[in-house]
């Protein structure tokens, strides 16, 4: 193999979590004696509650009045609400301010998230704030985006924004 994955922003133990689920995967269980063979397939399904993905935008084609370049978008999945919290840089310290901001926002509202799946742009800082609210981190494998809702979350914020902004008649200064 001349290529290797990425595995920037990711915690080492995700490579020997990956190998046992595809160890476990493509193992063969041996039949039961006087078990009769069938095709038949059982499946449970867990429901996921607390659920929360981000995502952050590339740079925004204008810099606001206050600074802001980038949006970070957070898909809440019990309520079914994206929440865009908008961010100077991509730095560890905005980012942190956003995941606080959407917690306290969720507490407000009586939501606890207890699982986040974030993208690739993460930090420590983020991590160990997820870690103090007792909630489970995923990460979006490399190269496979369309696994984190907050992507589809991300397009639809992006065309609400666009049909508010068509609306603003074109003499109305745009403040951010």
């Amino acid at each position: 193999m001349t290529t290797t994955k990425l595995d920037r922003g990711r915690p080492p133990k995700i490579k020997q979590e990956r190998e046992a689920a595809h160890q476990d995967a493509i193992s063969v269980l041996k039949q039961e004696p006087g078990n009769e063979r069938t095709n038949v397939v059982y499946m449970t399904t867990l429901k996921a509650e607390g659920f929360v993905a981000s995502d952050q935008t590339g740079m925004l084609p204008r810099i606001f009045n206050r600074g802001i370049k980038y949006l970070c978008i957070f898909y809440l999945h019990d309520p079914n609400f994206i929440k865009g919290v908008p961010i100077k840089s991509r730095k560890r310290e905005e980012l942190l301010r956003a995941y606080k901001e959407v917690y306290k926002y969720c507490e407000l509202r009586g939501f606890k998230p207890k699982l986040y799946k974030l993208g690739r742009e993460t930090s420590r800082e983020v991590e160990d704030f997820i870690a103090t609210q007792n909630a489970n981190m995923q990460y979006t494998p490399p190269d496979m985006h369309r696994t984190n809702p907050a992507g589809r979350g991300l397009q639809t914020y992006k065309s609400r924004a666009k049909s508010i902004l068509a609306s603003v008649p074109p003499h109305f200064p745009i403040a951010g």
